[in-house]
């Protein structure tokens, strides 16, 4: 009202009558994806990446270039992240417990006495990995329910027992895989230096190698286009798009007679040139982003 009588007078992106102000400033609401119920077990690079962004009428190349504000000592200890653990850590454990698995009986001469007795190898053998997996399953189902119930996942939501299900299955799959392993190597009736030797071989192979060269062959075949490449694109666009702004109004107003009074000229207000110059910027990045969603594909 004090706008409307006069008695103020509205200073910049201020003033709420402007659908530009409100647009650009005032009103701009977030988009956001939710975190899933156990996002807190496998943080990932989520504490780099925003999972939210804000719209408004800046150019949509602004959200690209959109990063998570966070504590620059945070992001170089890192967080504790239950995924990385069980995916690359937990495998070490559980080739600690097995590579002497019969090795160790064989060495000491206890194979032959325990052989003696009314079982056979396979038995043996089972018991040993069901007694030693059944010990590291529940670490990690306790671990697990633990880390969930200290980050405050709501353990009453509807899918967050079916997920925790699929953690915990995918969990035994993946102990069963390694523990299988440590069980062919000692069949080989090495010695245990030997067996702790193959079993480390196998997971900086299978861990750390072999998802390396798969990432390097892909990024070969498949080279996505710099991020620096498509940053120097939007400034060329703009710079060029600026420079024509008055040009790029009168063009998006004749494109567009409907947004334009009968009779009257274009007016170059900061805002409606603003949206002339983005839509410009757009249509010239967009071959660039086009052709990272490809390569990305």
């Amino acid at each position: 009202e004090d706008f409307e009588a006069g008695r103020k007078e509205p200073k910049g992106f201020q003033d709420p009558r402007s659908a530009g102000a409100i647009g650009g400033t005032s009103a701009a609401p977030y988009l956001a994806m939710p975190p899933a119920p156990l996002a807190t077990l496998a943080i990932g690079q989520s504490d780099l990446y925003p999972y939210y962004f804000k719209l408004n009428l800046r150019s949509k190349q602004a959200i690209l270039a959109n990063d998570e504000i966070e504590n620059p000592t945070n992001l170089l200890a890192g967080r504790f992240d239950l995924a990385f653990v069980l995916i690359y850590l937990f495998p070490l454990l559980i080739l600690a417990l097995g590579y002497n698995m019969l090795a160790s009986e064989r060495e000491q001469g206890t194979l032959v006495l325990a052989m003696s007795q009314p079982l056979t190898m396979g038995q043996l053998v089972r018991g040993k990995v069901l007694l030693r997996g059944g010990l590291l399953l529940g670490l990690v189902v306790v671990f697990t329910l633990a880390g969930a119930v200290a980050t405050g996942v709501d353990l009453s939501a509807g899918t967050v027992w079916l997920r925790l299900g699929l953690w915990l299955a995918m969990m035994a799959l993946y102990t069963g895989f390694w523990f299988g392993l440590a069980v062919v190597v000692n069949t080989w009736q090495t010695s245990s230096a030997t067996n702790a030797l193959t079993l480390a071989g196998c997971w900086l192979g299978l861990v750390l190698v072999a998802p390396g060269v798969a990432n390097l062959v892909a990024t070969s075949l498949y080279p996505v286009p710099s991020r620096v490449e498509m940053v120097q694109a939007m400034r060329r666009a703009g710079k060029e798009a600026q420079a024509e702004g008055s040009i790029l109004l009168a063009k998006y107003m004749e494109d567009h007679p409907e947004l334009m009074p009968e009779g009257e000229k274009p007016q170059a207000d900061f805002a409606s040139v603003t949206y002339a110059v983005q839509m410009e910027v757009d249509k010239q990045v967009q071959p660039v982003l086009d052709q990272f969603d490809a390569q990305v594909a």
